[in-house]
């Protein structure tokens, strides 16, 4: 290779390289497949909730304000220039009434397999976001899609009115994350973690250290904050990867299951920290599978089947407007008679719709299944019955738990996917 041939590869192999590493940064390739073929695969949902499609509804709403106000924006600025005038630019700031984040018709298609269908919802600052399903169900494939790690075959995400397509690096940096698995360099100790990511966000240098000791008192790290993290029990490290997505203030934390593995004295102080930072103003989505977490943490949740939401709105609302039914628990003397036995069972089983759940030796328990059954008639019944037949020793009549709800979606896709028919799961305000 001649002197020449070499200076013009010196120069231009850069260029390749530089043009290279932008079209694998912004995923550009990535980008124009899904362009070209989302289109084609994407397909309607058969039925969808009322309250899904009303909230579908606000969040293209919202994001068709942002638009227009980015438009006045633009217009203001082009007059103001013209004019030369120093009026400040239009300023849309977020409220309590406006949406913090939004998403609108996210699918994701992996093949022909369709593993998030059209979701959409909004999030509103100091909300706490909860997302359900069971494994399988693509909540962690949205969560990766919300932090841009994968790029969505549709739709549109909104964080503090920029856009994940056109303003990537400002979306993302009002975001923290903690993913589902463990994201910790193993010879980095729990200082190093957050330093690093205190540095990342963007806080001064001077307030580093203070920030980092903040969070490691908070997150009760101070015993093994300087041993590697690869020492760490499953406790310690969920809690690391917790104050690692916290540090910095984000406007929006996604946490994917954050609890998991940790002690259930440590997950009472994790959720008071929580509280805590939607208090201070940060909003949350949360995906887990403790329904006593999020009925404690969650304003309003989702519930997603076969990459679906099925029904969204705050955890009361939902088990009110789905079939989950009540719980009648008895507590039996010990020396109660068999026959008194059989008669409590066939009063109760032929004054309500119910099924038996557990029956022992000084305890009966049931589940009422119509959810049009009113309180009245139950406590009547239950009161009679306690009157004639002195083994009753107490009783308690119980509404639905969170659980109970999620295990009757859970049931229905099974049934659905055992029958192959479209989904079908019809609140009790529906049914004739």
């Amino acid at each position: 290779m001649s002197f020449e041939e070499s200076i013009i590869y010196l120069s231009v192999s850069p260029i390749l390289y530089f043009a290279l590493l932008i079209i694998l940064e912004e995923k550009l390739l990535l980008k124009l497949f899904t362009k070209m073929v989302g289109t084609k695969l994407r397909k309607e949902q058969d039925t969808m909730d009322d309250q899904v499609k009303k909230e579908k509804l606000a969040v293209a709403i919202e994001i068709n304000n942002i638009n227009n106000q980015s438009v006045n924006m633009k217009e203001e600025l082009k007059s103001s220039a013209t004019e030369t005038t120093n009026l400040e630019p239009l300023q849309s700031p977020i409220s309590d009434d406006n949406s913090l984040f939004l998403v609108y018709e996210l699918s994701k298609y992996y093949g022909k397999l369709m593993a998030v269908k059209e979701i959409s919802f909004r999030v509103k600052p100091r909300e706490c976001f909860g997302l359900l399903g069971v494994n399988g169900a693509g909540k962690s494939t949205t969560f990766r899609m919300l932090t841009g790690e994968e790029m969505p075959n549709s739709g549109i995400m909104y964080l503090k009115q920029a856009d994940i397509c056109s303003q990537r690096t400002q979306y993302l940096s009002e975001m923290g994350y903690c993913p589902q698995t463990d994201a910790l360099i193993p010879s980095l100790n729990a200082f190093d973690h957050l330093r690093l990511f205190a540095r990342l966000r963007g806080i001064p240098k001077a307030n580093v250290e203070l920030e980092v000791n903040k969070w490691i008192n908070r997150l009760n790290l101070t015993a093994c904050m300087k041993q590697p993290s690869d020492t760490y029990s499953g406790g310690n490290k969920r809690r690391l990867n917790i104050a690692m997505a916290l540090i910095g203030n984000p406007t929006l934390v996604l946490l994917d299951e954050p609890t998991t593995g940790v002690d259930p004295a440590a997950r009472r102080s994790l959720w008071n920290t929580l509280q805590s930072c939607q208090a201070a103003g940060q909003a949350i989505i949360l995906t887990s599978h403790s329904m006593e977490e999020c009925e404690a943490l969650c304003n309003r949740l989702v519930i997603m089947v076969k990459g679906e939401l099925v029904c969204i709105g705050a955890s009361q609302e939902l088990k009110q407007r789905f079939g989950a039914g009540y719980d009648i628990h008895i507590q039996l003397n010990l020396n109660r008679t068999g026959e008194d036995v059989s008669n409590i069972k066939k009063i109760i089983e032929s004054a309500l719709t119910c099924d038996i759940r557990d029956e022992n030796l000084g305890f009966l328990a049931y589940h009422v299944t119509d959810c049009n059954t009113t309180w009245e008639k139950m406590y009547d019944t239950m009161k009679n019955l306690k009157q004639t037949y002195s083994c009753i020793e107490d009783y308690a009549v119980l509404s639905a738990t969170l659980e109970q709800l999620f295990i009757q979606f859970a049931r229905g896709a099974e049934m659905i996917e055992s029958n192959k028919s479209p989904i079908r799961i019809t609140s009790h305000q529906e049914t004739v």
